[in-house]
């Protein structure tokens, strides 16, 4: 068909398009968004390049709530590289946060945005930004819109409203009021900002402690429910307020309003618990210690057991009060043991201050009940108790032994002398003090547990868990000793014995909660990561106060890819404390892996800010430093780490690490024999030194650390997958095939290891095979870039340059800013013929990587395809000043030179090439052309002939020497170079071209024919074969199929 009647075809596709497109805008109009959906997808069905009909499609897509497809529908319209993508974009974005991809929608704002700058794009965005709790970035925005004067009025509402509720959050709430005020003066019909109001006036009054602030919440709850009487959010406002005021009573009628309106409204049902917990006493209890001291007014057994009760209920000043009114009871009597009574119930007033956290208070009232008897053990050991909670450990000591002067056989203190050096960090001497203790006591199972924890903490793991063992046989169902020996299990990392014991603790009513949270910490290093963040889920709903199970649920989630969700856990300590190193390390490793280095460089720098005393974060910034692609800055970090704690083999490894990437192999070299000097058994210091010996094209020697791991740690499999490489990097192939069969075998899930066999396979010709490597990656993996662009290199490799552009647009799809992708994306294009599209996609990979050599080499090179000899000649020249020793600007300079007839400066940059490469087969390839082209064909030859020699794997270089070979009338001799181009690459149609040429210059036009009639079915488009053909068929005066052939030519555009 000709070009006319294409063209006409598609625009009669377009003008139907066009006409369902208008019938689907004015039912959308008319709200009828389900028919308006049909009408856009006809409309894209018939023509699907109609860019007007994927945006109002996505609009409607989003009104109906069905957002998978939405993003299906702006990934096709995406696909056609619009001029301005900016309504897709943001389309996209919308979709993915109604789905909750907070992350992947903010990429596709920022897109729309960075296309267009619109007011309507800008707003969600910024609303996306408090979503995820990016106030600073969110509030950049607002304050941004602010200062332009909006005239749309719902836009300023927004604005306002969104303002004022970052400030809350900041915690500026009179800020926070005067904002909500402005958005009640652009519309007071929103209960919403009327709610929020009350909720910072509420804050406001809390945090200056100014009740009439709680009670001016009260009044503009109230509003909210006035102006939108469906609102209900309120009335739990109304009744925390009341609450805090002291309205139990009517603040439970609104908690009851608003269960009723909102039955499973979480926050209710807790606050209401809270007030109701603090409202139901266990009066019984108190009522039985009353009836016991109304019997015997001086029964100071129930005022010691009341007072501890009281305690418990949170009541210590009535503990104390009860206390306080019976000593001065006691003080105006005489009874028996008076002293000894009175000495007991100071004893018990320090206990209720001990209880509250007082402990000098106690210490006081201690002193005091030793001022009437000074050889009371039990109290010297309660004061040494209140030192050691006051971190006064020497005191805590003095006062135990103090114990033991008074009365030696109160063994009990050598105990707790034990667990106050076990506290101190002195574990020789709390080995020493359970020692005696267990000595003298040896049926006490307690006193065993706490020598086996002491042991564990002296890495003394075999004698840990015997005192476990002890413990149990003592005590059989004693929950402290399983619960022990299963955490030293752990420790011997034998994870199975470990979650059995834990299992014999689920029941247990004590231990049942933080057995569970370590059968999960188990089940982790077992990689049941599913399995363990069930567990630590129930013990952080269980006990939400603790700390470590958040952070080592975020290590299981960072292991499960829910990188939000670990984000959370990590952002749940913060928020409770706004110094805890520990949760910004781990969130910093959150971000790490995700490979967002610069939050997780932020994080590091924030607890840096914190404390100084905490030498481990410098080798975290040198870390995350190198992999920013800052390996310098990153080295006086890791030399910070090491005045420190300079026998630390990691800072090393990770100096190391850094060197290697400055190309400095030496000193990388040297820094991983400090490593291994430290720790022989250092896995990560020998892997570092494969790597770096490998830069050094030190193979063998690779190939002896790898040996070496492999001593060291028979599981560690990745010794076969560098195996691999190496053989593979040494041209065995067959070898590099054996070491990676063996890596899948063990992980057969492994995508980069199927991507890495892809290559090899390549590497042996077998690209068939190679391609199905390539999808077993992809499919396990569907997000491996590296898959998608293996497979889409072997494509555009085997000449399926159309079927390899889906794969490079994969690429770009996971990874917007591989420059490689669109690199050889506009490879593939330059050879299906189009052009233009290849100059934009290497335009898109230059703007990615100003010094991209190998895309401006592709550039000259296309402007040689097109006849711009100078241009070509200009980004060939801009290739030798970017890297000298690249061959391919000579290559393209000597064939530039070629096309313009200049023999001298071809052949002279073609030696040039082959200076600077002798040993690559592509200089010798390019001169051979060079010499063909001007008549030398012997020479070009030796050339060609020389090139296989160095790589017998390139059908192109065959197909080249078979055309030298042809032209000196060596036919035999091209028809078998021919023939060996076309067995490596078997849809090489050029080669069948050629053979058939061959073939008539001996007279078979039978043979001929058939070579040519192959190539036309490999390439229905192939011109030179039909006007070949129609060559053999004159001869053979078949004149009518030749004409016909001749003219088939001519129209696929051979240029005789």
């Amino acid at each position: 068909m000709g070009i006319f009647n294409t063209y006409a075809l598609f625009g009669s596709r377009e003008k139907k398009a066009e006409k369902l497109f208008k019938q689907g805008d004015e039912l959308f109009l008319n709200n009828k968004h389900a028919e308006s959906i049909n009408y856009y997808k006809k409309a894209i069905k018939i023509y699907d390049k109609y860019y007007k009909a994927y945006v109002s499609l996505g609009y409607a897509l989003i009104i109906v709530e069905k957002y998978e497809e939405g993003i299906k529908y702006c990934d096709k319209a995406l696909a056609l590289n619009p001029e301005n993508a900016s309504q897709i974009y943001f389309i996209k974005a919308e979709c993915l946060k109604k789905l909750n991809k907070y992350h992947e929608a903010l990429d596709n704002y920022m897109k729309a945005v960075k296309i267009e700058k619109k007011v309507f794009y800008l707003i969600p965005m910024a609303n996306l930004l408090y979503d995820m709790e990016d106030y600073d970035k969110s509030l950049e925005i607002f304050d941004m819109l602010e200062a332009i004067n909006l005239e749309d009025k719902n836009d300023i509402e927004n604005i306002f409203l969104y303002k004022g509720k970052i400030m809350e959050k900041k915690g500026f709430y009179k800020e926070a009021i005067e904002y909500f005020d402005r958005a009640i003066e652009v519309n007071p019909k929103n209960a919403e900002i009327f709610d929020k109001k009350g909720s910072s006036l509420y804050y406001l009054g809390r945090s200056t402690d100014n009740m009439k602030f709680v009670e001016e919440s009260i009044i503009y709850y109230r509003k909210a429910l006035e102006v939108d009487k469906e609102y209900f959010h309120p009335l739990n406002g109304i009744a925390v307020s009341l609450e805090v005021l002291g309205n139990t009573n009517e603040a439970l009628i609104y908690y009851d309003k608003a269960l009723k309106a909102y039955p499973n409204f979480v926050l209710v049902h807790f606050n209401k618990a809270n007030l109701l917990m603090n409202l139901n006493r266990d009066e019984e209890a108190l009522y039985h210690y009353d009836r016991a001291i109304q019997i015997n007014k001086y029964y100071i057994d129930a005022y010691v057991e009341k007072a501890e009760l009281l305690c418990s209920m949170g009541k210590h000043s009535e503990a104390l009060s009860l206390l306080d009114n019976i000593l001065e009871d006691l003080n105006t009597v005489g009874i028996k043991d008076r002293d000894g009574k009175m000495c007991t119930l100071l004893r018990c007033k320090g206990d209720v201050f001990y209880s509250m956290r007082k402990f000098n208070e106690a210490i006081e009232h201690y002193d005091k009940a030793l001022d009437i008897d000074k050889n009371r053990p039990d109290i010297l050991l309660k004061k040494g108790e209140a030192y050691n909670r006051l971190e006064m450990p020497q005191l805590a000591i003095l006062m135990y032994e103090e114990t033991l002067r008074v009365r030696k056989d109160y063994y009990i203190a050598y105990f707790y002398m034990g667990v106050t050096y076990k506290y101190s960090g002195e574990y020789q001497s709390a080995l020493e003090a359970f020692d005696y203790y267990i000595d003298a006591v040896p049926k006490v199972p307690e006193a065993y547990v706490e020598r086996a924890e002491v042991l564990q903490l002296l890495q003394q793991y075999d004698e840990a868990k015997e005192d476990c063992d002890k413990a149990l046989v003592l005590k059989p169902q004693f929950g402290g000793a399983n619960y022990r020996k299963g955490l030293i299990l752990c420790e011997l990392g034998k994870y199975e014995e470990a979650i059995e014991v834990f299992e014999r603790l689920l029941d247990d009513e004590e231990f049942s909660d933080i057995a569970g949270y370590f059968k999960g910490v188990a089940l982790k290093n077992l990689e049941k990561y599913e399995e363990a963040l069930e567990y630590v889920d129930r013990y952080i709903i269980a006990h939400p106060d603790y700390r470590e199970p958040y952070l080592e649920k975020a290590d299981i989630l960072i292991a499960l890819g829910e990188y939000e969700k670990a984000i959370e856990s990590c952002n749940t300590l913060l928020d409770r404390d706004a110094k805890d190193i520990g949760a910004f390390i781990k969130k910093s490793a959150v971000f790490f892996r995700q490979e967002k280095f610069e939050e997780a460089l932020k994080c590091i720098e924030d607890a840096m800010a914190i404390s100084v005393d905490y030498p481990a974060l410098n080798y975290y910034k040198g870390e995350i430093l190198r992999n920013m692609g800052k390996p310098e800055e990153s080295i006086g970090f890791f030399d910070k780490y090491i005045e420190k704690v300079p026998e630390q083999p990691n800072p090393y490894v990770g100096r190391a690490k850094s060197l290697y990437l400055m190309q400095e192999y030496e000193e990388a070299l040297d820094c991983c024999e400090k490593a291994i000097s430290l720790d022989d058994n250092n896995v990560e210091g020998y892997y570092s030194k494969a790597q770096v010996l490998m830069q050094m094209d030190r193979y063998e020697d690779v190939l002896e650390v790898l040996d070496r791991i492999k001593e060291i740690d028979q599981d560690f499999k990745m010794v076969y997958y560098d195996r691999a490489e190496v053989y593979k990097k040494m041209g065995d192939y067959e070898k590099a095939l054996e070491n990676m069969d063996i890596y899948l075998e063990e992980f057969p899930d492994d995508g980069y290891g199927h991507e890495k066999k892809a290559n090899i396979l390549f590497g042996m010709g077998r690209f068939d095979d190679a391609v199905r490597e390539c999808d077993k990656a992809i499919e396990i993996e569907p997000g491996l870039a590296d898959a998608y662009y293996g497979k889409g290199y072997i494509l555009y490799y085997t000449g399926q340059f159309k079927e390899s552009l889906s794969c490079f647009d994969k690429v770009i799809e996971l990874d917007p800013k591989s420059a490689y992708a669109y690199y050889s994306k506009g490879n593939s294009l330059k050879y299906l013929g189009d052009l233009e599209g290849a100059l934009e996609n290497y335009n898109e990979a230059i703007n990615l990587w100003h010094e991209f050599a190998e895309c401006y080499s592709a550039i000259a090179h296309l402007y040689f395809i097109v006849g711009n000899y100078a241009n070509s000649m200009i980004f060939y020249d801009r290739v030798e000043n970017l890297r000298p020793d690249y061959i391919y600007s000579y290559i393209g300079k000597s064939q530039v030179y070629m096309a313009t007839g200049d023999m001298e400066n071809a052949i002279k940059y073609s030696d040039k090439a082959l200076e600077v490469s002798p040993n690559n087969a592509d200089t010798h390839n390019n001169k051979g052309k060079i010499l063909g082209y001007f008549g030398m064909f012997d020479e070009a030859v030796s050339c060609f002939q020389a090139a296989i020699e160095l790589d017998n794997n390139q059908a192109e270089y065959f197909y080249n020497l078979g055309n030298a070979q042809l032209m000196i009338n060596e036919f035999e001799n091209a028809i078998e170079s021919y023939n060996k181009a076309i067995y490596i690459y078997p849809r090489y149609e050029a080669s069948y071209v050629g053979i058939g040429k061959a073939q008539m210059c001996l007279e078979n036009m039978e043979e001929a024919l058939e070579n040519f009639n192959k190539a036309i079915e490999l390439n229905p488009e192939y011109a030179e074969a039909y006007y070949s053909k129609s060559e053999a068929l004159r001869i053979l005066d078949e004149n009518e199929e030749a004409q016909e052939c001749y003219e088939k030519a001519l129209e696929l555009g051979y240029n005789a």
